[in-house]
């Protein structure tokens, strides 16, 4: 309740009296400086050891002022650091070390220097070890017609993974899908005389491709298919004369072979 004046009557008039003035105290609580809003944005979320991988970090708030000190701490052991940018972003790449494969958490961090504010951010990555794809045979030669059992099986990368099996001469493709590496066999034979290449194509979930391939010598004159590097002229003119001898249609195996051995 406000207090009003009182006056007092004297013998020699009147004086107005006011009331006593009362200190008051002022409570002020001050907090903290709001942090620094960091966002963190890797270019993958899935990828592998020894592939590149770009992070861009932004920050921002109302009375942002720089410079900034900034370090990326990459989850692996490793750390980057930027004194005295001026800038709101900072983009910086890393490549992880096969050793390092697995869950990583980036955590960025932005200190405000003028002011001593911070903030920080995180993303997280999953870094696996690159595909890998074994292909072996249990022979690469002999007479035609040549029975070959293949043995196919992959590894590490983002399994399932999907497959074709090319046998390269001409047959049809084999394929599969929802695979999950074991190892699988498949028997495929070459009636024909001639050297071919074999390829195991391999495809994981991110869509990294490997490929495995085998010589395959199928005939009585090339039993050593590693030789065509070797003589590249004389095979050359090896698959000429096949080619003639294929489009001639000879009654038999015999007759193609005798005009063979004649031409060469």
């Amino acid at each position: 309740m406000s207090r009003r004046p009182i006056i007092e009557l004297l013998s020699g008039g009147g004086r107005l009296l006011r009331p006593a003035s009362v200190p008051k105290t002022i409570s002020i609580q001050v907090g903290a400086a709001a942090a620094l809003r960091v966002t963190v944005t890797p270019s993958w979320t899935k990828g592998y050891t020894g592939r590149e991988l770009t992070v861009t970090a932004a920050w921002s708030d109302a009375t942002i002022v720089p410079p900034f000190n900034v370090t990326f701490d990459w989850g692996d052991g490793l750390r980057d650091s930027k004194t005295g940018l001026y800038s709101q972003t900072l983009t910086l790449t890393h490549t992880y070390a096969d050793a390092a494969a697995g869950v990583k958490t980036i955590t960025v961090t932005v200190l405000e220097t003028a002011t001593g504010r911070t903030g920080s951010g995180t993303a997280s990555v999953e870094v696996r070890l690159l595909l890998t794809v074994d292909f072996t045979a249990d022979k690469t030669s002999g007479p035609a017609p040549l029975a070959v059992t293949f043995t196919c099986s992959a590894g590490r990368g983002y399994s399932p993974y999907s497959w074709t099996l090319d046998y390269g001469d001409g047959s049809t493709v084999e394929s599969g899908s929802g695979w999950n590496g074991t190892a699988f066999t498949k028997t495929h034979t070459y009636t024909q005389q001639g050297s071919y290449t074999a390829t195991l194509t391999v495809t994981d979930t991110l869509g990294t491709a490997m490929q495995a391939q085998l010589t395959i010598g199928s005939g009585f004159f090339i039993l050593f298919p590693n030789l065509r590097k070797f003589f590249p002229r004389i095979f050359g003119k090896v698959d000429e004369v096949r080619q003639k001898v294929r489009g001639k249609m000879p009654a038999s195996e015999e007759e193609a072979r005798s005009e063979l051995a004649v031409q060469l």
